[in-house]
């Protein structure tokens, strides 16, 4: 893949990482460019290491899934609109202000925000896309920018 390819992969990947780095420089009383680059780092690796980690774990199973692939999607995509319907009708519970910048939940927030990522890499190895670590990096750079601008759009 070309590289502007890899730069508009990583845009796409980084919508969600955008979105909750908006509502963490929000949250941020002060500080706010240390804890926007903090959330860049955080969410860049991340995006990165499930880019690597979707295409290693894609290389080992292409055989397998390759033989039941519309099976194991149709069973996902049920799962998580199962999901998804049921929360629907659960009652709210009532949630108070979180640090977003607390180290347990920024992991979360970040494994949460890159899993997509980890598809992307797999579909890499489906597709037989040869990885180096490059586009990898790039999709975390891009990630990291986009997260690191958007936690300062938030406190703005």
């Amino acid at each position: 893949m070309d590289f502007l390819t890899m730069v508009v992969v990583g845009i796409g990947l980084s919508m969600d990482a955008l979105a909750v780095s908006i509502c963490g420089g929000m949250t941020a009383r002060d500080r706010y460019l240390q804890r926007a680059l903090v959330f860049g780092v955080a969410f860049g690796f991340f995006q990165f290491f499930m880019v690597f980690l979707g295409w290693s774990a894609g290389t080992g199973i292409i055989l397998v899934v390759k033989k039941f692939a519309p099976w194991i999607a149709f069973g996902l995509l049920m799962l998580v609109g199962g999901k998804m319907f049921f929360e629907a009708f659960k009652p709210e519970e009532k949630k108070y202000g979180i640090d977003a910048f607390d180290l347990k939940i920024l992991l979360t927030l970040s494994v949460a925000t890159s899993i997509d990522a980890l598809a992307v890499g797999m579909s890499f190895a489906f597709l037989y896309e040869k990885i180096l670590i490059w586009p990898a990096l790039l999709i975390g750079a891009v990630t990291l920018v986009i997260s690191f601008i958007g936690a300062i759009l938030g406190k703005k």
